[in-house]
Parts: C-alpha cells; sequence; structure tokens
C-alpha cells in the first residue's frame, strides 16, 4: 500500500506603501484597532473575539521593515491582509528596542470585545 500526499501553501509577501508614512510600534498598533474597528463584526461571526498573529519582517539597514509575510493566520482573509499591511509599514528606526537589519517576528494581538483593542510587539530572537 502506497500513500501519496501533496501539501501546497502561499505565502504572501506584504511590501511597505511608499506613500504612506512609516509606523512605530506604537502607530501601527492604532492604525491596527482602527481597521480591526470595522472587521470585528466579521471576527465575532467566526465566533472569536480575540486571536494573534505573527508576521516575519525583513528590517532594512535604516530600521525599516522592507518586507512582511504572515507565519500564522487569523483564519480571517481580511484580517491577516490588514496585519500583513500594516506590519509592512512600520520602522524601528527611532526604537530603543530597534532590531539588528535582517529578520525578525513581530506579534500582531487584537481583541474583539468592547473597546476594540490591538497591539503590536516585536518578539525577542
Amino acid at each position: 500500500m502506497s500513500l501519496m500526499a501533496c501539501r501546497t501553501t502561499t505565502t504572501v509577501t506584504y511590501l511597505p506603501s511608499l506613500e504612506r508614512q512609516r509606523l512605530s510600534l506604537e502607530q501601527g498598533s492604532a492604525t491596527l484597532a482602527q481597521f480591526m474597528q470595522v472587521q470585528c463584526g466579521e471576527v465575532q461571526r467566526s465566533g472569536r473575539t480575540a486571536d494573534s498573529v505573527v508576521a516575519r519582517v525583513i528590517v532594512g539597514e535604516d530600521g525599516s521593515v522592507n518586507e512582511s509575510e504572515l507565519q500564522s493566520s487569523s483564519g480571517i482573509g481580511t484580517v491577516d491582509n490588514i496585519i500583513g499591511a500594516v506590519t509592512a509599514q512600520l520602522t524601528f528606526a527611532d526604537s530603543a528596542s530597534r532590531p539588528p537589519a535582517g529578520a525578525s517576528r513581530v506579534l500582531a494581538s487584537y481583541d474583539c470585545a468592547a473597546p476594540v483593542s490591538a497591539r503590536l510587539r516585536l518578539l525577542q530572537p
């Protein structure tokens, strides 16, 4: 008896918009909370109120994120796209916890219980 399996995955890479300003972790958290305010109805219909997603970000020499890829998922495509877009706009240039150039991870957490909240946090390697 022979078993075969094929697993395909799609990795979406999010790039920063050159037309939008870069965001500190605090500004990114506030921006994520604003977007989640709109999306929380969909999140609650899925039977959840809170979740966390890990994004792998590539930090450039200047401290700005050059790209972002999600390493986990909320299970809701729109929410994942928001998190990917927001984490791609991050900069650590003025941060005391500025990571070295290269790959780092950011935890994006949100809670749709009133009041809606969200937080971005740099994970230590």
